[in-house]
């Protein structure tokens, strides 16, 4: 053998993609859609998919969709609770998910509920920046994140205004300021005890 592998001793907390959409007219703040999306594939939950959906405006939506509860509930105490936009009033509602496009070019998720269709679409025009290592303490991620400069938000087939934006978040973990819109594939986060190294 000509390299080793390294076993880790960090229990699996969690495995899947990660999908995030935010958009914003120039010269706002506040996103104008903001799509939060946990496609799971291993959790102590189970397998399933729940997104977050922030729209302000006219016509204000604040929802937490999912195809299986426990998902959805393991997703927002673990994740959605710390997003920048948590709302924590959002209701959890079924929904049904499908995947469309070319993960290379244009994919994207359409959300449906009785009440809403949304469909969040990513243009895929960078090389994906592959990082393994510490976000926070006491975890350890593995992850190919496909930042974009540009998406798309529709809602009952009507585009929602706006772009993406670049946000600072990323600067003490993989550098720079990066798009608000960014796609993790195959990620996995370990978590270890307070005496196990990374």
């Amino acid at each position: 053998m000509t390299g080793s592998v390294r076993v880790h001793t960090g229990k699996l907390a969690w495995s899947g993609d990660h999908w995030i959409l935010g958009i914003r007219p120039q010269g706002v703040q506040q996103p104008s859609a903001w799509i939060s999306l946990f496609h799971t594939r291993y959790s102590p939950a189970g397998e399933g998919t729940a997104a977050q959906i922030f729209i302000p405006g006219d016509r204000p939506l604040s929802v937490i969709c999912t195809d299986r509860s426990e998902v959805g509930r393991f997703t927002q105490e673990q994740f959605f609770s710390a997003s920048s936009y948590f709302d924590p009033d959002a209701p959890l509602v079924d929904a049904q998910f499908q995947r469309q496009g070319d993960i290379r070019t244009d994919p994207a998720w359409v959300i449906e509920t009785g009440e809403f269709r949304i469909v969040a679409r990513w243009q895929i025009t960078q090389p994906a920046v592959i990082a393994a290592g510490t976000f926070r303490p006491g975890t350890e991620h593995f992850t190919l994140l496909f930042f974009t400069d540009a998406a798309s938000v529709q809602r009952d087939g009507q585009s929602i205004e706006g772009q993406p934006y670049p946000r600072d978040i990323w600067k003490p973990s993989i550098g720079g300021e990066r798009s608000s819109c960014v796609i993790a594939l195959a990620e996995s986060l370990l978590e270890f005890q307070s005496d196990e190294g990374t």
